[in-house]
């Protein structure tokens, strides 16, 4: 029999085995399985990929990769995993033995695990993401100078006047998100969408920061409540795009303004505001 490891499960190698696929299935439930050979030294770092791990990222948060969902049927995931030797004629026995029953001597050149695929309902399951959304409809209240209109005879109004813009503050909420996106909302607080999101033209989406709240479910996994606060301004017909981007012109009318310093640029920098939700 051949021990080549010519297949990868998150760059582990491994061997299915004849065998794989049996499982039992029942008017309401189904059960299937899946048979591995790995290296030995490696039976815990595929045992992890199979059944989900918690991981940090780099701000010190908890991630959690959900468990492998099984190739035929992607409503089973792996539940449970047996490890056994695959030939216990091949085991080797370390040179220094010890009396430390902590610390084992035994090893063998392969592992096999039977993985057991299951239904599985959890926050952290791909799709299963749930998002709600509040908004508030306000205006914006921008002082023209006198002489920016006229009356219906021609004459200039000579007193200050004032212009009302729609503003619309919308907070979107990720309940079940595993990272606290801590690092990225830091970087675009303060920015314009570069392209359009949530339905708001580039330019016209201005991102005003986020809170996190962290909990700790029974089983030890985090999970984070994220809400991200956007401002989104309406200037009209024919100017929803970089509508943060203008301002009133002195004689009427808005207008597109860029910084006077060397490199320009406009009021706002841009950020691809998908980052938040990827």
């Amino acid at each position: 029999m051949s021990t080549e490891l010519d297949q990868f499960i998150d760059g582990i190698a491994c061997k299915e085995l004849i065998g794989s696929g049996e499982g039992e299935f029942t008017f309401d439930s189904s059960r299937l399985t899946r048979i591995f050979r790995c290296a030995w030294d490696k039976r815990i770092d595929l045992t992890r990929k199979l059944l989900g791990e918690i991981t940090v990222d780099p701000d010190g948060n908890s991630v959690q990769t959900p468990p492998k969902s099984h190739p035929e049927i992607d409503t089973l995931y792996c539940r449970r995993v047996q490890v056994s030797a695959f030939d216990a004629g091949s085991k080797t026995v370390a040179t220094s033995a010890s009396a430390d029953l902590n610390v084992t001597g035994i090893s063998y050149d392969f592992a096999k695990l039977t993985a057991t695929y299951e239904p599985f309902v959890s926050e952290f399951l791909p799709g299963d993401q749930l998002i709600t959304e509040e908004f508030d409809v306000s205006s914006e209240v921008i002082e023209t100078d006198g002489g920016t209109f006229k009356w219906s005879n021609g004459d200039l109004v000579a007193h200050k006047h004032f212009v009302l813009t729609g503003i619309t503050e919308d907070v979107i909420v990720f309940h079940r998100s595993a990272s606290s996106k801590r690092s990225v909302i830091k970087a675009m607080v303060g920015t314009v969408n570069s392209a359009t999101f949530a339905d708001s033209p580039r330019g016209s989406l201005l991102f005003l920061g986020g809170r996190g709240r962290r909990s700790v479910l029974t089983n030890g996994v985090e999970q984070w409540e994220i809400a991200y606060k956007f401002s989104h301004r309406s200037l009209g017909s024919g100017l929803e795009i970089d509508s943060w981007q203008k301002l009133w012109k002195p004689g009427g009318g808005w207008d597109t303004v860029s910084r006077s310093e060397p490199g320009g640029g406009g009021i706002y920098k841009y950020s691809n505001f998908n980052q938040l939700v990827s």
